[in-house]
């Protein structure tokens, strides 16, 4: 299957500088198209919304505290399927299935080279198996610029229209590190991910 996308961001950028702190302030609307070609039965899906930051410091001493937020609107077009069952042919009609998400993440820089996050997704969608999905997750990263990152992350999901409901547990282990001699040879970056579900 080969998907093609066609993406138009535009984006809205503020930054206010005033006494001993600071703030960035980022607005970004979104637009993409999906063609899902030679897919089963779906064709396409049209996705927009709005990505949102708000970054807090004190001037000098880099960034202290920001807000994540992200809400958009996804229609995904299914086509007629025609489909054999005992000899005796028939097609499915066409349909769209919408689905609304909306998203928050609160990331605290306080701690030297330190770095932790929380935040919160859900999902509203005419995908009754989807449809009031919530997701929190939080995480831990400990960093040392240009050298290494590591990283853990816990995501709880859950999905109330299931019977009798599902919950999943996620874990995912990030360990990163920089390599080479930017000056001669080049600088390089490798990462590796572990995941538990």
């Amino acid at each position: 299957m080969r998907i093609a996308i066609i993406s138009v961001i535009l984006g809205l950028l503020t930054q206010f500088l005033f006494s001993q702190s600071f703030t960035n302030t980022y607005l970004l609307p979104y637009f993409s198209f999906t063609n899902y070609d030679n897919a089963f039965q779906k064709e396409y899906a049209v996705t927009g919304g709005v990505y949102g930051y708000y970054g807090y410091g004190i001037y000098g001493y880099g960034l202290k505290h920001s807000f994540e937020g992200d809400a958009s609107f996804t229609n995904i077009h299914y086509g007629n399927l025609k489909q054999e069952f005992n000899r005796h042919q028939f097609r499915t009609r066409s349909f769209n299935v919408n689905q609304a998400d909306v998203s928050l993440i609160y990331t605290n820089y306080q701690l030297t080279n330190v770095q932790w996050r929380a935040g919160v997704h859900t999902i509203f969608s005419e995908d009754s198996l989807t449809n009031n999905g919530f997701i929190i997750f939080s995480g831990l990263k400990r960093y040392r610029t240009n050298y290494y990152n590591a990283a853990i992350d816990v995501y709880g999901s859950f999905y109330r229209d299931y019977s009798p409901g599902l919950k999943v547990l996620q874990i995912t282990g990030t360990f990163g590190f920089n390599f080479g001699n930017y000056f001669t040879y080049g600088s390089f970056y490798a990462e590796t991910k572990g995941f538990y579900i």
